[in-house]
């Protein structure tokens, strides 16, 4: 019973390093123009139109993990968008980050 217990394990993680490792070996210029951060209306217009550039880099870089490619997606864009929130370290921005939640 436990040896197919540690096999399964083992599987699974020899299947997800690459997911979890796709996400952390690039890095991303993020365009995004202070002024369209005034109101929460503005800033989440640009959240949006900055996680769909973070979504398309995130598949662009995780196109080989096939088996798991939409959590390595998933994964990848949860990071990113954790760290251009912290990077802009705007109120309404993060705001539109928590709501998008």
């Amino acid at each position: 019973m436990i040896r197919p217990l540690i096999a399964l394990a083992l599987t699974a993680s020899v299947v997800t390093a690459p997911a979890f490792a796709a996400s952390d070996e690039f890095q991303m210029n993020i365009d995004y123009q202070p002024a369209k951060l005034q109101t929460i209306e503005e800033a989440s217009a640009e959240y949006d139109r900055i996680r769909e550039d973070v979504h398309d880099r995130c598949v662009e870089e995780n196109v080989s993990v096939s088996l798991i490619e939409g959590f390595a997606v998933s994964r990848c864009e949860s990071k990113l968008m954790n760290k251009v929130v912290a990077f802009i370290d705007n109120d309404n921005f993060t705001a539109a980050h928590e709501a998008a939640r």
